[in-house]
């Protein structure tokens, strides 16, 4: 595979993405909008026989874009605000539907998307919604994976510091609410606390595909698989996998990354990972990742560039879409720590906030739960 080209560079990227102490909590606040379902223009399967499209439907959280790139700031904080909670469903049981087998992949050996200029990568970003989920197609890998014995409960987190550290959904765990970055009233919400609840196995689990050193080329590189745990060849995706009956995987890679893979190494490595998901029928779930705008610092803008691509895999596959980049730009730096890595204590609460929403929104949507008055 392509990814044991960055072995080499150990050295480089673990640096940017290592444990460090506990993060002072900020202040900021944000606003998340009521979801709203819209109907999106029909796409059809590259490889598919023609046949007559049929519209998806997509579950978005819409989100005010900015046109304008605000460099970090610690004078100023966004004003307060309340969030509006998502209704999570009663807990029903999911009966696996037999479906067709899925659509072999394009052999794609060169990238499609790195060519993207800044302003139109920085322009599709600041335009996406917070959650988009292709539901018809979405629910067909559900039912797949279904049928194979996936649970419906437990999925994988995949990604680096900003997935391993227990500040990521663990912390949901806790008595007590997060305060910084979004209203504690949001977990109060008994629906709210249902979903944590359906899903706390795995909000506590951490897997071998999660770790600090890792970008998302090495992720599928057997070299950083534990050998006592994973069997010869596997790599810490696969690993997972095998271990685990996760029916859907939460990734986001881009701290490691900007710093040692191009635009196009980054896109094929995020294409490995997404077609080894899908092949084994587990929904990939994606998202953008915030990174901290400096004036000058070339990472801002690669960082940018690497998201757009995401988007355009997100469609290009039908799968999940979390845009945490969108999310994050009202938050001073990005919710980004001085390190240019890791994610300050808003900036996690806002990420725990947005997953228990694209969660929810799957539950009701994809596994058909009947969702609570």
């Amino acid at each position: 595979m392509r990814v044991r080209l960055f072995t080499v560079l150990t050295a480089i990227f673990l640096s940017a993405c290592q444990a460090i102490a506990t993060p002072v909590p900020l202040p900021t606040r944000m606003q998340f909008p009521t979801a709203t379902p819209i109907v999106v223009t029909p796409t059809v399967d590259p490889l598919a026989e023609p046949a007559t499209v049929v519209p998806q439907v997509i579950i978005v959280v819409t989100a005010t874009p900015s046109p304008t790139i605000e460099l970090a700031t610690r004078t100023e904080s966004p004003p307060t605000a309340t969030i509006t909670s998502t209704q999570t469903p009663t807990l029903l049981p999911v009966q696996a539907t037999a479906t067709d087998n899925a659509t072999p992949f394009l052999t794609i050996e060169d990238s499609l998307y790195a060519d993207i200029s800044f302003s139109d990568a920085f322009e599709l970003v600041s335009n996406t919604p917070l959650v988009v989920i292709p539901t018809e197609h979405v629910r067909s890998i559900y039912q797949r994976g279904r049928t194979r014995g996936l649970r419906n409960d437990f999925l994988l987190s995949v990604g680096d510091c900003n997935s391993e550290s227990g500040w990521y959904l663990e912390t949901l765990l806790d008595d007590n609410p997060p305060e910084s970055g979004v209203d504690a009233s949001y977990y109060a919400d008994t629906n709210i606390q249902s979903t944590i609840e359906h899903f706390s196995d795995a909000f506590a689990f951490k897997g071998q595909s999660v770790n600090s050193g890792l970008n998302a080329a090495s992720v599928l590189d057997p070299f950083w698989a534990s050998a006592d745990i994973c069997a010869f060849g596997d790599s810490p995706l696969t690993c997972d996998y095998k271990l685990t009956d996760s029916f859907a995987s939460l990734i986001m890679f881009g701290a490691n990354d900007v710093n040692v893979l191009s635009t196009a190494s980054y896109e094929r490595a995020m294409r490995n990972i997404i077609e080894t998901t899908l092949e084994r029928d587990v929904i990939p779930i994606i998202s953008t990742f915030s990174v901290r705008p400096i004036e000058d610092d070339s990472a801002y803008a690669i960082g940018v560039r690497f998201n757009a691509v995401l988007i355009q895999l997100a469609e290009e596959y039908q799968i999940p879409l979390v845009n945490f980049f969108q999310a994050t730009r009202t938050l001073a730096d990005g919710g980004i720590l001085e390190d240019n890595a890791h994610l300050t204590v808003s900036g996690f609460n806002i990420r725990n906030q947005l997953t228990v929403e694209v969660l929810t929104q799957i539950r009701t949507d994809i596994m058909q739960e009947t969702r609570n008055s």
